[in-house]
């Protein structure tokens, strides 16, 4: 479930709904991870299962992400020209400003991404130059 919260100078709250539906409504502690473009909140202590079922979880949200990318993106059909995909053999893919330089996306990260989901390289060209919003309200 996805709950949107806007962002005020006070700080964000978590609904109490939104933490009973996680199943983090009784936990004691938390933990915030703060990665590139999100925070995840996990439960400070998780037996196995807990662990395995929270993995699984994140797992399901990334392959969502993914696959909105892929829509926006549009399916790969092959290039008239030869498919980009294949020019990035050994080489990074680079990230628009105002990501450092040396920090693009390692390119077998990326060609997993690309391949396995059928992501349209000259789309996802394009949106990264660009700079357009393709997720979020």
């Amino acid at each position: 479930m996805k709950f949107v919260k806007e962002l005020v100078t006070a700080g964000t709250h978590i609904p109490a709904a939104a933490l009973y539906l996680s199943g983090l409504g009784d936990s004691e502690r938390l933990e915030l991870h703060t990665l590139d473009g999100a925070a995840v909140l996990l439960r400070g202590g998780m037996t196995a299962a807990e662990l395995l079922t929270t993995a699984q979880s994140l797992h399901t949200l990334s392959m969502e992400l993914v696959t909105h990318l892929a829509q926006i993106c549009g399916p790969c059909t092959g290039c008239e020209n030869g498919c980009p995909v294949e020019l990035l053999e050994g080489s990074e893919i680079p990230l628009p400003e105002p990501r450092e330089e040396g920090n693009g996306i390692p390119p077998v990260a990326l060609l997993d991404i690309i391949t396995s989901s059928g992501i349209c390289l000259s789309g996802l060209r394009e949106h990264l130059s660009s700079g357009d919003i393709v997720y979020g309200i």
